[in-house]
């Protein structure tokens, strides 16, 4: 039986030869971090395409790229409820604290914001998204800000959803490369309508925040809020429009993702939706619940710089939003951003004895640049296919890859997984270090990332801790 396997082993590293020479040309592994090969001996000259979710749609999928289509992994049988924090209560920050040390998310009501205000809103979102098509483009391409259908981002990523980002900075000309679309948006929605709601959704998140610095000690008190009181905060608003989902492609395909799972980047966001399900949040051991809906009610999510700052005290939430086959959702998000030249470090009153800082400092424009430039989470079923081989790029993309149980059939898989010499060192290599651009890794070797790596189960987090460490 061993020199069975050695054989095997021998064929594999005999066709490794041929699928490294050919990667060099493969654009898809550089995007993906994964790719088909068709079985054969001249292995390396047939590999083809395999799309991930977010570009194309599957060549073998029967429908268009017009949604991201995963069937996810069912949420928990008995999740646990939602923290509610209440913010006319003296303990609220007590509360607030304890939801995102457990969630990082947590609903609020006694919030203050005028449900006439709330209304206005949604009401006229109603209206703006009801109108033709080529009505809704004349607020322009999102670049950043405007309109936007199905695309997501500038990384290609897809979804269910139509959407309007706006900045919530008071002079949009200082932030924008489109500011004509918001004279056109001031048309299309009634005098005031977003500076009053987003005054008053900025009060509240200031208050959070404040809550949250006294709950952790942090002295001065403004130290989180004063960041979005900045008038040179990056801060955005966005009116999300997830229209019903047609029942032949919730059949064709399982659930329909209308916005792919992800994590906010900025340091809180506030999000308030109508009376329509469809936000899930992971938990900490990757099982996903849902949210109920409460359209009276507005929903926090830590984000990304709040981790930072708190040194991974708080933990950023993966959250993601179904497509509903009945009802259309719609919801409104202000995120809550620093200036773009801010620094984003541990805070150090949070640093407790010899306690090390998990993250080296980086400017709020350095990490939103890589933020919107990243993929969204979303997963995707690979076709089994017994005649080819499948090549993971390892972390150095961050290909993610899970395997779920069938309930009718085994499956057998033989993985030969490529590693160097113990003692060899890895780092970005020189020559694909372009102009000026630094290395976002330190030296190590690949003993010391073995060791580590296999105590973590995911790819980001492990990288993580190389980019933790590295020298500032």
């Amino acid at each position: 039986m061993k020199k069975y396997n050695r054989k095997i082993q021998l064929k594999f590293r005999e066709n490794l030869f041929g699928i490294r020479a050919a990667l060099s040309d493969v654009s898809n592994c550089l995007r993906l971090g994964f790719t088909q090969l068709a079985y054969g001996r001249n292995v390396h000259t047939t590999i083809k395409k395999i799309n991930r979710c977010g570009d194309e749609v599957l060549t073998e999928a029967p429908t268009g790229n017009l949604h991201l289509r995963n069937r996810q992994p069912s949420a928990a049988l008995f999740p646990p409820l939602i923290p509610v924090v209440d913010l006319s209560k003296p303990d609220s920050k007590h509360q607030i604290i304890k939801a995102c040390e457990e969630f990082g998310f947590f609903k609020v009501i006694n919030h203050g914001v005028p449900m006439e205000l709330i209304s206005r809103l949604e009401s006229e979102a109603t209206e703006f998204f009801s109108l033709p098509l080529c009505e809704k483009e004349k607020t322009g391409q999102p670049k950043p800000y405007g309109y936007g259908n199905k695309r997501i981002g500038s990384n290609g990523d897809v979804g269910w959803v139509e959407y309007l980002l706006l900045t919530a900075n008071q002079d949009p000309n200082l932030v924008t490369e489109n500011p004509e679309s918001f004279s056109v948006v001031r048309c299309l929605f009634s005098q005031g309508c977003f500076e009053y709601y987003m005054a008053a959704v900025k009060k509240m998140a200031c208050e959070i925040l404040e809550m949250v610095a006294d709950g952790l000690k942090i002295q001065p008190r403004d130290a989180l809020s004063k960041l979005m009181m900045d008038e040179q905060s990056d801060s955005v608003f966005r009116l999300n429009h997830y229209p019903p989902c047609p029942d032949v492609l919730q059949s064709l395909n399982g659930d329909v993702i209308g916005f792919g799972e992800h994590t906010d980047p900025q340091i809180i966001s506030v999000l308030r939706s109508n009376n329509t399900s469809g936000l899930q949040i992971s938990l900490r051991d990757g099982s996903w619940i849902s949210v109920p809906p409460d359209h009276y009610s507005f929903f926090v999510n830590v984000g990304d710089s709040l981790q930072v700052m708190t040194n991974g005290w708080f933990k950023s939430v993966k959250h993601r939003v179904m497509a509903n086959s009945v009802k259309s959702r719609l919801s409104m998000i202000y995120f809550c951003g620093p200036p773009l030249s801010e620094k984003i470090a541990p805070l150090p009153c949070l640093m407790r004895g010899d306690q090390q800082s998990l993250y080296k400092e980086f400017t709020w424009f350095e990490y939103k640049r890589f933020a919107y430039t990243s993929r969204d989470g979303s997963w995707i079923s690979v076709p089994p296919d017994q005649y080819s081989f499948f090549v993971n790029v390892g972390d150095s993309l961050q290909c993610e890859a899970r395997v779920m149980a069938n309930s009718v059939k085994s499956r057998l898989s033989m993985i030969y997984f490529c590693g160097p010499p113990l003692s060899e060192k890895i780092a970005p290599l020189p020559c694909l270090m372009r102009g000026d651009q630094q290395s976002l890794y330190k030296e190590f070797t690949w003993f010391e990332y073995k060791r580590f790596a296999y105590t973590s189960r995911l790819a980001d987090n492990r990288l993580m801790h190389f980019e933790k460490i590295a020298a500032s």
